[in-house]
């Protein structure tokens, strides 16, 4: 018997995302935090294992009407031995038919796109959040700029279709790029998601770095015209560009909640479920102790259930959340 997660405001929550590891081989300046002490990182036994993984999505998809699970890091990719875990993920994926999605940099995908699509990979959402090598350079620590731009053409090659590709806009550094990003992807089957700059953690977020979807959209329609596509499945309010392929997001966590539409829960990597992006440590539930005191399926399915309980109507306002230890974006998973 399948249940729902249904929290106590009635929203039906059947989309996972999965944390594997918290590191990452880029350093991008809204993710990680400036600041990082040695209790931050993560030891290999701190970690969910890959049969501790397999076990919570197993429960998930198949007894708790989840119907979508996202892998994200850290970078996903930069986890040890990770394609051995999606070939042991590929018969749970071909049994329940979930959405097997993956968020991630580019920069080490390439060489594992064909096997990712034999384990059933569906969905594809890449972080780019500059066209220009120096700033690109600036906000990820690293020059692989063109990597990801050839991960892209890859993905396009091997027949992924409708690639996301999230880029975070902060004023003075690549707010005045997004008509550009629209003006190189604009005959790609390509989704450009420009995402309001979130206050995490040491990240350095500021009022004055923030940069309002309503800004950005106001900017890219002084080259184009702009459609509006109607979803309310979507989390980003949709557009087409008019006379060309690109479609354009725009993410408001910060200008404007979609609280009322959330159906996600998060696993990070170490074990902990979150109810919300934004919610503190100390709200989280330990999935990982459950697992490793001899909790059996109903004790995890009891312990996800009351949870759902807990799920607050929405995420406290901008000012609350820049003082709040709402942890890293890295630690977290996005």
């Amino acid at each position: 018997m399948t249940l729902v997660l249904k929290d106590r405001f009635g929203r039906i929550h059947d989309y996972l995302r999965v944390s594997l590891t918290d590191k990452c081989n880029l350093k991008c300046i809204y993710c990680t935090p400036h600041q990082i002490n040695a209790r931050d990182k993560l030891d290999k036994s701190e970690i969910l294992s890959f049969d501790e993984l397999l076990r919570i999505i197993r429960v998930f998809t198949t007894r708790l009407g989840i119907k979508k699970v996202r892998f994200t890091g850290g970078e996903a990719m930069a986890r040890k031995d990770i394609m051995k875990f999606f070939w042991t993920l590929a018969p749970l994926k071909e049994k329940t038919g979930f959405e097997f999605a993956i968020t991630t940099n580019g920069t080490l995908l390439k060489e594992n796109i064909e096997a990712l699509k034999k384990c059933g990979l569906d969905r594809v959402n890449l972080s780019l959040d500059s066209l220009c090598p120096g700033v690109f350079k600036y906000i990820t620590g690293s020059d692989k700029l063109q990597d990801v731009l050839g991960c892209i053409s890859s993905l396009e090659e091997a027949g992924f279709e409708n690639l996301k590709l999230n880029t975070v806009v902060i004023r003075d550094i690549n707010h005045l790029e997004t008509a550009d990003f629209v003006d190189f992807f604009r005959y790609r089957d390509i989704t450009l998601r420009f995402i309001e700059f979130m206050p995490f953690q040491n990240n350095g977020w500021t009022k004055e770095a923030f940069v309002s979807s309503e800004e950005v959209r106001r900017h890219i329609e002084k080259r184009f015209i702009l459609e509006k596509i109607e979803d309310r499945h979507q989390i980003a309010d949709l557009y087409r560009v008019k006379g060309y392929k690109v479609k354009v997001g725009f993410i408001r966590p910060i200008s404007e909640h979609f609280c009322a539409n959330c159906n996600r829960l998060r696993i990070k990597a170490n074990g902990s479920m979150k109810l919300c992006l934004f919610d503190p440590e100390e709200s989280e539930i330990d999935l990982k102790a459950a697992l490793r005191n001899g909790s059996d399926d109903i004790e995890l399915i009891r312990l996800i259930s009351e949870a759902m309980k807990l799920k607050e109507k929405e995420h406290p306002d901008v000012g609350s959340l820049a003082q709040g230890n709402r942890n890293s974006m890295q630690n977290i998973g996005g």
